[in-house]
């Protein structure tokens, strides 16, 4: 009798106990899912601040101004073609040659005018904007895209001495400054932009 009346409280515990360790079990393993599911968003909204404030307007950036560079050296290659014919429909004519030379001249010139105008006005403003991303949103960026910083302040930096007149033109040559040292860096913006996308579309 005794043995059964301890059988019976046995299967009485357990039949109370299993479920409550399943409900406990059932509790820890919702809240597990939901940090974790915390956890996702919050790395997802890290990804997007990514895209949205930092790489896609360095990028947009940095695309405006290729555009407009190519624009630039396609017009000035086709004064350059337009001003040789010009010059070669006067061979032989020395006299006509110095006559369109002197009426044509300025319109010529007026090109690279507004070269040199659109550069200190619009190009090198553009790169002083890519500066400001970088400082405010810093801590978006991944580290190896932050190397690539000191490159930049320093290919603005000589621009501003250049335009201000605190540097001469022969020690810019010197330098060997040219916007092939920002090229990296321009690399790295779209690889790293569309690496976001990537993840992003693909709900990771």
């Amino acid at each position: 009798m005794a043995d059964q009346n301890s059988v019976s409280t046995l299967q009485w515990g357990i039949s109370i106990a299993v479920p409550a360790v399943a409900g406990l079990c059932g509790v820890a393993v919702g809240a597990l899912l939901n940090v974790l599911r915390e956890k996702a968003n919050r790395h997802r909204e890290f990804l997007e601040k990514q895209l949205t404030d930092f790489y896609s307007p360095l990028l947009a950036i940095r695309t405006e101004l290729k555009a407009m560079r190519d624009t630039e050296i396609k017009i000035s290659r086709a004064a350059d073609s337009a001003w040789k014919k010009l010059c070669q429909s006067y061979e032989g004519n020395p006299e006509g040659l110095r006559k369109v030379t002197e009426e044509r001249r300025e319109a010529f010139t007026r090109i690279i005018d507004y070269n040199n105008e659109y550069l200190e006005k619009e190009c090198i403003p553009s790169y002083h904007r890519m500066i400001e991303v970088f400082r405010r949103n810093m801590w978006l960026a991944e580290p190896s895209t932050v190397a690539h910083f000191p490159f930049l302040l320093e290919f603005v930096d000589i621009w501003d001495r250049f335009l201000s007149g605190a540097l001469p033109g022969e020690v810019i040559q010197e330098l060997g400054h040219s916007e092939e040292s920002l090229q990296p860096l321009y690399g790295e913006l779209q690889k790293k932009h569309d690496e976001l996308r990537g993840k992003l579309s693909e709900g990771t």
